[in-house]
């Protein structure tokens, strides 16, 4: 969580909100070099995918006291509009079956209202809505049809925003782009691990090292977003939000997270695939060529592996 800490200190909730009423003690904030540790008790985050219970843990070492982290079935809750009160969805959603479709369709949904205020997938509460995310995904995703059409929906009043920030002009107008599609709204960034992350799975399931990148996907209303860049320049550096400039000076490896934009920005970045990903009958093949490739090579070493990188 340390690569977003920034932008969600920088989204918190202000110190009078409806939810802090009924769910946080009236902390003193005069204090501003207490501020930081105030604005983190105060912001209520939700993560819906129960494992083990350890988000909250590690939450919790980083200052965030309001986490709701519950076993439940996070998908009835949204069909039946009873998802716990909250400010942000942090997350890692399962990369099995449909989940990671679901979990766009929802944030986005729950990010966004459109003029008559109407309500999203599954309906709820409109105490719920106006939702930031920050979803950690497969870079593959950024590729995929479910989140184009997720991405671009209710974007049509967008357009007339503007982002004072001069280093991000590089970003094309809302219309099509190289690759035929619409480019991607401006209330989504991306922010780019410095290192690759490795998982801590329960026993006998997953991958330490996946055989992908994951980077972040952050739904922040557009009001906002200026200030999440400048609070991520503030911690990580000048040329850790991709602008033009950025991308010309950056090499081939980056040693603070980065903060993009758009995803042309991410393709000249080398962060996602250009290739269409092969199927699980492909993949599994791949894998057994390589692992029959391996078996008839002598491996002359001592077997030792590098450090982890927890996400």
């Amino acid at each position: 969580y340390q690569d977003i800490l920034p932008l969600l200190d920088a989204v918190a909730p202000p110190t009078h909100h409806p939810l802090h009423d009924k769910n946080i003690p009236n902390n003193n904030v005069n204090d501003t070099t207490n501020l930081v540790t105030n604005h983190r008790s105060r912001h209520i985050l939700y993560d819906p995918y129960f494992c083990n219970g350890r988000t909250t843990d590690l939450l919790g070492s980083l200052g965030f006291d309001q986490i709701v982290h519950e076993k439940r079935d996070f998908y009835r809750d949204v069909e039946d509009g009873t998802v716990p009160l909250h400010h942000t969805l942090v997350t890692n959603p399962p990369y099995s079956e449909s989940h990671k479709e679901k979990c766009v369709r929802y944030a986005v949904e729950n990010l966004r209202c459109d003029e008559d205020g109407n309500q999203g997938y599954g309906g709820g509460k409109a105490s719920l809505r106006n939702k930031l995310f920050f979803l950690l995904m497969p870079n593959y995703v950024a590729c995929r049809d479910h989140f184009f059409r997720a991405a671009l929906s209710s974007t049509k009043d967008q357009d007339h925003h503007n982002d004072d920030d001069d280093t991000d002009h590089h970003r094309p107008k809302r219309n099509a782009n190289n690759d035929g599609r619409e480019d991607p709204p401006l209330d989504i960034l991306y922010v780019v691990p410095s290192i690759s992350y490795e998982y801590d799975h329960p026993a006998g399931t997953g991958k330490e090292i996946p055989p992908f990148a994951s980077i972040w996907f952050c739904g922040i209303p557009v009001d906002r977003v200026q200030d999440a860049k400048d609070a991520f320049r503030k911690i990580h550096g000048e040329e850790s939000v991709v602008g033009t400039s950025s991308l010309r000076s950056s090499g081939t490896t980056a040693t603070t997270p980065r903060l993009v934009s758009c995803l042309m920005d991410l393709k000249e970045l080398g962060v996602i695939p250009t290739k269409k990903r092969r199927n699980p009958k492909q993949r599994k093949k791949e894998r057994q060529r390589i692992a029959g490739s391996l078996d008839s090579k002598v491996l002359v070493g001592d077997g030792g592996g590098g450090g982890a990188a927890w996400g």
